[in-house]
């Protein structure tokens, strides 16, 4: 990894952090470096405006982000479709952002977003109710289970045409259309027509 050790008038130094090399580079090296050949150094960024924004507020290893740092980080990743409306701390402290688009606010881990997470309003990730999550799905499929805890927890499902019965993660029927999987399966409609 590298990242900014120091700033001058005319460039910046980049250390290396397995071997520990540090190199100076002008403001055109560094900018072509990290933009036109896509290698990352941490505290290298666009600003707004599209200039060259340099943050040395670093320590050995770790980078630290300050507020402002974090924001050209969000800016960067997703442009103006997202607002930090929190103070930023560190990685281990969530962060309160707002989704331009859909004007909806929600609290996310800094490193979620920086990985690519979005917006749980609008990446359907937000906690369902049991008849928000029946509106969702097939109506050839009747729901068996009492309750709905998440997309992730396994449920009974009957398809009404077939009467199969099965159990299947909630996200498969409502992401992936899953309305039965004997009906579903290779051939099942070929042997049919057949008989």
């Amino acid at each position: 990894m590298f990242y900014v050790d120091s700033k001058t008038d005319t460039g910046v130094y980049v250390k290396d952090t397995e071997d520990g090399i540090l190199e100076f580079f002008t403001f055109e090296e560094i900018e072509k470096i990290v933009f036109e050949e896509n290698i990352p150094v941490s505290g290298v960024l666009h600003d707004y405006d599209g200039s060259l924004y340099i943050d040395t507020v670093f320590c050995r290893h770790n980078v630290k982000y300050t507020t402002e740092f974090f924001k050209l980080l969000i800016w960067n990743c997703a442009g103006d479709d997202y607002t930090l409306i929190s103070e930023y701390k560190n990685v281990k402290t969530a962060i309160r952002l707002r989704h331009n688009c859909c004007g909806k606010e929600f609290t996310m881990m800094p490193n979620k977003f920086l990985g690519g997470q979005r917006c749980i309003h609008c990446n359907k990730t937000e906690r369902l109710t049991m008849e928000e999550f029946k509106s969702r799905i097939s109506p050839e499929v009747e729901v068996l289970s009492k309750q709905y805890k998440s997309m992730y927890s396994s449920m009974r499902f009957r398809h009404k045409n077939c009467g199969t019965e099965y159990f299947a993660e909630p996200r498969a029927l409502v992401y992936n259309h899953l309305v039965c999987p004997y009906c579903s399966r290779p051939g099942k409609g070929l042997y049919q027509s057949i008989l």
